[in-house]
């Protein structure tokens, strides 16, 4: 007669030899390119930019796609130093915001599109302000187009941007920004279209923890 040993089922949350092993073995070398993983599900995803995440590497590619991981914390991923880093001819292979950017400035007389997008606090505000700020690295002193281009953005977000109880600087509007390079890469001009502004922000009843438009309270403040 034969007894088959019952197996145990993991419970729910609860990872498998299988799973374990992989993540031991996903924390010993995490590629910059998920894609690169032999095996790749969503725990896989997961737990990778979790590793990467614990080593400070914020950025993760995923093919052509640059996954972001907000550290919520200045741990200096747009300093000028890191800035000039990937603005040279020889940039750094690692992924970052800038690699994207300066991937696309390196195809002359090409239109590119870059789309960031994710939930509230993830790092949209913040990383379309880097981009800006990337792009005008080549400029002169005279260059008013520039400067009038990074001096829009506090103006913009005290329009649009509210806090909320996951955000203190939340966009809530859409907004789709063309920026024009001379052939020597110099910003020569930009243009602007916000859409989807949350209407309901100024009029309606707000829950505890929301507030309406940052615009409200710094016109309050002045006239006090």
């Amino acid at each position: 007669m034969w007894a088959l040993k019952p197996t145990r089922r993991p419970l729910a949350g609860e990872l498998t030899a299988a799973q374990v092993d992989a993540s031991k073995k996903l924390a010993q070398d995490v590629p910059d390119d998920l894609l690169q993983l032999e095996d790749f599900e969503d725990t896989d995803l997961l737990q990778a930019l979790w590793r990467r995440y614990e080593r400070r590497e914020i950025y993760t590619w995923v093919g052509s796609v640059l996954v972001s991981v907000n550290p919520y914390r200045d741990i200096g991923a747009f300093g000028e130093e890191t800035a000039a880093r990937y603005a040279s001819s020889t940039p750094p292979q690692a992924p970052h915001l800038f690699a994207t950017v300066k991937a696309a400035l390196a195809e002359e007389g090409t239109r590119h599109a870059l789309l960031i997008t994710g939930e509230s606090g993830s790092g949209k505000t913040e990383a379309t302000r880097a981009i800006l700020q990337f792009l005008a690295l080549r400029h002169t002193a005279a260059d008013h187009v520039r400067d009038r281009l990074l001096r829009s953005t506090p103006v913009l977000e005290a329009f649009g941007n509210a806090q909320t109880r996951q955000n203190t600087n939340s966009s809530r509007f859409g907004k789709f920004i063309e920026v024009h390079l001379s052939p020597d890469g110099e910003v020569v001009g930009a243009t602007l279209q916000p859409y989807m502004l949350e209407a309901s922000r100024v009029a309606g009843d707000l829950p505890a923890g929301e507030r309406t438009y940052h615009v409200f309270y710094l016109l309050r403040a002045a006239a006090a």
